[in-house]
């Protein structure tokens, strides 16, 4: 889109992979947990939601790359859950049903406020 500028990237909180990669180590000599650790260091860095001066955008995926988005103007609400060791759950809803759900991220309050601000000029 023009004149648009990402404003904020978030990426998956490395902290609940950390625990795959642990389990992975204390049993490293099956085959089965390096493709754990394997998955989850993937999934922690191919996973990024962004934040510009017009949209949310969600990149995923290992081996094909997923988009969604929903322009700032049609959010109608921004819910975020977070647990007791701090890794969050933002979901977005647009109009027409269409939501985002970005699951174990860091800075998840930090973004929602810079949403919110987005959604309320």
């Amino acid at each position: 889109m023009n004149n648009e500028e990402v404003i904020l990237s978030n990426k998956s909180a490395k902290l609940v992979y950390i625990y795959l990669i642990l389990i992975g180590i204390v049993c490293i000599k099956t085959v089965i947990i390096p493709l754990i650790i394997l998955y989850a260091l993937l999934k922690m860095y191919k996973t990024t939601l962004y934040l510009t001066n017009k949209r949310v955008v969600k990149e995923y995926g290992i081996f094909t790359i997923s988009t969604e988005e929903l322009i700032i103007s049609k959010i109608e609400s921004v819910a975020t859950k977070t647990n007791f060791i701090g890794i969050s759950t933002i979901v977005i809803n647009g109009t027409g049903g269409k939501s985002i759900i970005m699951r174990n991220i860091d800075g998840s309050r930090e973004f929602s406020n810079k949403l919110q601000e987005l959604i309320s000029k």
